[in-house]
């Protein structure tokens, strides 16, 4: 389950707008990767063996109605924009938070959920943890890995295509 906390008392105006103008700066090259045609621009921070820091700009929906997970645990930290998450709580129920300018999101590793965009555009700042697994799709039929889904294309661009 994914747990979001307002951090905008703690971090305040002037520090947000600053990490804003940060990320903002780091968006002036292009973007290191790009997910599906209309959903997310990624560009890398710092990589590291324990961690690795990016921005992501969001430009549209998660391209799949399913949900999906992550290979590591992370926190991500709305910059501008806002998205509903959408996952499961821990009794397996449908459930839907808010991720606002302050909002710091933490999420384990085995967190599946999808992201949609409420806003023209989203911009955060997310951090990853050490890889512990693969990621990939919870499908109707079952977890899948990603890579049975997903491909990246000659463009360099992932995009997903799933079984009818």
């Amino acid at each position: 389950m994914s747990v979001t906390i307002d951090i905008s008392p703690l971090l305040g105006h002037a520090a947000r707008h600053r990490l804003r103008v940060h990320a903002e700066s780091v968006m002036a090259r292009p973007p290191d990767e790009i997910i599906g045609d209309a959903y997310l621009r990624r560009w890398h921070v710092a990589k590291r063996r324990a961690w690795s820091c990016y921005v992501h700009l969001y430009v549209g929906d998660d391209p799949a109605p399913w949900l999906h997970d992550h290979p590591w645990p992370s926190l991500s930290l709305c910059l501008q924009g806002s998205l509903h998450e959408h996952g499961l709580d821990r009794h397996g129920r449908p459930s839907r938070a808010a991720i606002t300018p302050g909002i710091l999101a933490w999420r384990p590793a085995r967190f599946a959920h999808r992201l949609d965009l409420t806003a023209s555009r989203a911009l955060t700042l997310f951090v990853a943890g050490p890889r512990t697994r693969e990621w990939g799709w919870c499908l109707p039929e079952g977890w899948r890995p990603w890579h049975e889904v997903s491909r990246v294309d000659a463009d360099g661009v992932t995009r997903t295509t799933f079984p009818t």
